[in-house]
């Protein structure tokens, strides 16, 4: 991968009634639903990417570890949801990906 972007997602249970005035309220301060997606392009060295995606168990990664160089790393299992490749650049294939986490993710800092 030569980009990464990633979005954190910490959605609020919305429990907004007519006694509020149109105002949003939601449920305390914990988050309902929690993910991180992430945007990935880069050019594949080989088929990997798209065996996954194509892969009879379906598009789910196990026990994976994304590394953020300068801050630290992810764990956890992520769903490949949509793979775009191309071969624009001197013959290389390239490629394009989403990736949504499943299931709890750790998040390691990097150490000095």
């Amino acid at each position: 991968m030569k980009t990464k972007t990633m979005t954190m997602n910490n959605e609020p249970i919305d429990i907004t009634s007519d006694d509020d005035d149109g105002w949003t309220t939601f449920l305390g301060t914990d988050p309902a639903v929690r993910s991180m997606e992430m945007s990935v392009e880069g050019v594949a060295k080989d088929d990997t990417l798209i065996k996954l995606a194509l892969g009879a168990g379906g598009a789910l990664v196990s026990d994976y570890e994304l590394n953020f160089p300068g801050w630290g790393k992810v764990s956890g299992d992520f769903h490949i949801g949509s793979v775009e490749l191309g071969a624009p650049h001197n013959e290389a294939v390239t490629f394009s990906a989403t990736i949504t986490s499943s299931g709890e993710l750790t998040y390691t800092p990097e150490t000095p």
